[in-house]
């Protein structure tokens, strides 16, 4: 009977790489996370589209963000913590919880804990997280993608680096539609849920950037602000010049190519996008989500602007003035090769499907 290994918390596309490899091993694999982005949104979210699509069983939890004090949030996780021990006794009988940081990682890892279950961490951000701060004594292993010379003084952490999916080397579809012009061409983005700040500004500030360049807008899917629908109708209204400069996506599984086309991405720093920026050696104009556990995007932007490959663009100061101002700043700075390849080396030097499949043979022996 093969073992069974539940997944849960946030930086599902990493995640869910793992989770694949293990499955193709023989473990049986089971993901819990949140059916839909946000409250009230009745888009299925892309963790649970790509989970689903993936053929891994996947159990809706909802819990709360009781860092931020609120009673109602403690008990969903309360009751988020029961229903977890009710179906790691009833139901899975799992060998392994693996999680990836996030409030939902939090009941799943305490009810492993309770139960004698070894559970793993996975840290993907610059600073260790309110969930992963929190869960560090319950740990087996906690896995970093970035060097923390603190952090890495405990004996349960490693620094692996973060799995990157391997993509084909075809030019993406969407890239096909675009005029031939010598344009330097923008992407935009604001995370797998979409950002409805940054897409409100390339709205208001979309004709003054069609002057001077081509843009990808990937403006993620959520049933309560419509902006995808939106920008479908706005591009309609162009001019047809106009709108083979002007290509509108609500999700794209060719994001690794059109990262390798983009002259610039723009969009929030969260750490899937600044890794994948790092190896790639791309430039990103980071807007970082202002309101981020422990101002982690600011940090995760903050490296790479020390290696010549971003400028942060705060969101309170933002407006199509200095949006238009930093595009320029930004495609114009040098990079530091030297540094770049450097800390390329200290955090690709490694395989990370390798070291966590060994370390899980070995706990599970």
């Amino acid at each position: 009977m093969s073992k069974t290994i539940i997944f849960s918390g946030g930086h599902h596309n990493s995640a869910l790489l793992i989770a694949q490899d293990l499955k193709a091993k023989g473990y049986n694999v089971i993901w819990f996370g949140h059916k839909y982005s946000m409250k009230g949104d009745t888009h299925p979210s892309q963790e649970f589209q790509d989970i689903q699509a993936a053929g891994i069983a996947f159990i809706e939890l909802k819990a709360g963000k009781i860092y931020r004090g609120n009673i109602l949030a403690l008990f969903k996780t309360i009751w988020a913590t029961f229903y977890s021990l009710y179906y790691f006794i009833a139901v899975a009988r799992p060998s392994l919880v693996f999680t990836f940081g996030g409030y939902l990682a939090v009941p799943v890892a305490l009810a492993a804990w309770i139960l004698g279950i070894p559970v793993f961490g996975y840290e993907h951000t610059c600073v260790l997280g309110k969930a992963n701060s929190f869960l560090l004594p319950f740990f087996k292993k906690l896995y970093l993608v970035w060097p923390n010379p603190n952090l890495q003084k405990n004996s349960k952490t490693k620094l692996i680096g973060m799995p990157i999916k391997v993509q084909n080397q075809k030019k993406a579809a969407i890239l096909q539609n675009f005029n031939t012009s010598n344009k330097p061409l923008l992407l935009i983005v604001g995370g797998k849920q979409g950002s409805h700040f940054i897409n409100n500004l390339i709205n208001q500030s979309l004709e003054k950037l069609l002057l001077n360049y081509k843009l990808i807008h990937i403006t993620g899917a959520n049933s309560k602000t419509r902006d995808f629908e939106r920008q479908l109708l706005v591009r309609e209204k162009l001019d047809p010049q106009k709108q083979s400069s002007y290509q509108v996506l609500a999700y794209s599984q060719e994001f690794n190519s059109l990262m390798k086309t983009a002259d610039l991405i723009i969009g929030r720093s969260g750490a899937h996008t600044v890794y994948e920026i790092l190896t790639l050696e791309k430039k990103l104009l980071a807007i970082p989500l202002p309101f981020g556990s422990g101002n982690e995007q600011e940090k995760n932007a903050q490296l790479l602007v020390s290696l010549g490959l971003a400028q942060i663009l705060p969101q309170k100061e933002t407006d199509t003035k200095s949006l238009l101002m930093a595009i320029k700043k930004t495609i114009s700075i040098k990079k530091d090769v030297d540094k770049i390849n450097k800390f390329k080396k200290e955090i690709t030097n490694s395989d990370p499907m390798k070291i966590i499949t060994n370390d899980i043979s070995t706990i599970l022996s």
